[in-house]
């Protein structure tokens, strides 16, 4: 019982923490802004099969066409 009520209260904590920083990026309190914002960078992995060598392998960014606010 007490771990519940300590991973709720933690939580809690995480939810409220953004909000003075989403108030000062103009995204308002709620912190879900935020979370929409960060989840349109989509990241992925280029796999080129080689002849010498096992793979190469690129790491890119696939960003969102407009810069999420909350980045800048």
């Amino acid at each position: 019982m007490e771990a519940h009520i300590l991973l709720c209260f933690l939580a809690f904590v995480l939810w409220k923490t953004p909000g003075p920083f989403c108030r000062a990026a103009g995204l308002g309190d709620c912190p879900r802004k935020v979370l929409d914002e960060l989840a349109q960078i989509r990241m992925v992995d280029v796999v080129l099969q080689t002849q010498r060598r096992p793979e190469i392998r690129l790491r890119r960014f696939i960003r969102p066409e407009r810069r999420p606010t909350i980045l800048i």
